[in-house]
């Protein structure tokens, strides 16, 4: 009676286990879907504010042409600037629209690496071209004689072409020792090493 007993409990306790570890594998399933279907309605719904904000980018960047290339306005050196800054503004919303599309649709590593180098390339061109704008306004506001000599349009379309060459160079030169090709996953990623040592550099001046 007692080997009996004792059998029938190790049974009992054996389908106990199976049943409880089974009942966890459900749980652990039904947590994993819930979370992949949250992620996937968040990413819609990032994916919906960045159409809107790409959207109204380009509105508001084209009503900037429209405006700074009518005649009472054309004939000075802010007008070069601000054109081509919102042209490479464009660029940028387009580029990352583009790219967003083509990492949810397209798997092509070729196509990805080239939109990363087209979006450093426009990205640095737009931020470049604010600063070398107010320089040129700090030049025509502390000293008024050099800015009738050098801000000018000739000028400032010699100084955006300058800085568009050597974005070309500069980039076409560091593209390959900063992104490397992931095939598995047909994507241009940054190299861990220089993202390690980023973090570390950030660290060590932090403490």
């Amino acid at each position: 009676m007692s080997q009996n007993n004792i059998s029938s409990n190790l049974q009992f306790n054996g389908t106990f286990y199976q049943n409880n570890s089974s009942a966890s594998m459900l749980n652990e399933g039904l947590i994993r879907i819930e979370i992949t279907q949250f992620i996937q309605k968040v990413n819609f719904w990032i994916a919906i504010v960045e159409i809107l904000m790409v959207i109204c980018g380009i509105l508001g960047n084209g009503l900037a042409l429209i405006v700074i290339n009518r005649r009472s306005l054309r004939d000075t050196s802010s007008s070069v600037f601000i054109t081509y800054l919102a042209i490479f503004d464009i660029s940028v919303l387009v580029v990352h629209i583009t790219n967003l599309a083509i990492s949810r649709w397209i798997q092509s590593y070729i196509l990805h690496c080239f939109l990363a180098y087209l979006t450093d390339l426009v990205t640095f061109c737009s931020v470049w071209i604010m600063v070398i704008m107010t320089l040129e306004r700090c030049v025509a506001v502390h000293s008024p004689f050099l800015a009738k000599r050098f801000c000018t349009r000739e000028r400032a379309r010699y100084s955006i072409y300058i800085l568009i060459v050597v974005a070309f160079v500069l980039f076409s030169s560091t593209f390959p020792n900063i992104y490397t090709i992931d095939k598995i996953q047909q994507k241009c990623t940054v190299k861990l090493k220089i993202t390690t040592n980023i973090i570390l550099t950030h660290v060590r001046k932090n403490l």
